[in-house]
């Protein structure tokens, strides 16, 4: 019993860890890197509390039939990082209007 829960437990953690290990921006635009691939994001919602990102290309892995979303939360990153990254995500949705924009 005792190792049912505990292996449940493990399982969850492993599910629910971030897999993303950076989040940055350089001269091609926005990018998160995690489990070996990198992955171009273009900013579609940004507040003081979140930022979602649909990934855009992939680079190292295959790509995927479904589009994919990234989720940065504000504590998930340094103040000033977010405060950049909330930036450039503002910047980008003025200027770059798609179809999955809200509001």
């Amino acid at each position: 019993m005792q190792f049912t829960v505990l292996l449940v437990v493990l399982l969850f953690a492993l599910i629910f860890q971030s897999p993303y290990k950076q989040i940055g921006i350089d001269e091609q635009g926005a990018f998160v890197e995690g489990k070996g691939q990198l992955q171009r994001v273009a900013f579609i919602r940004a507040n003081g509390v979140y930022l979602v990102a649909r990934v855009t290309s992939f680079i190292n892995a295959p790509k995927k039939w479904y589009p994919n979303y990234v989720v940065i939360f504000r504590d998930s990153v340094s103040k000033d990082n977010y405060a950049i990254l909330r930036s450039f995500a503002a910047q980008q949705i003025l200027l770059n209007p798609n179809k999955d924009q809200k509001g």
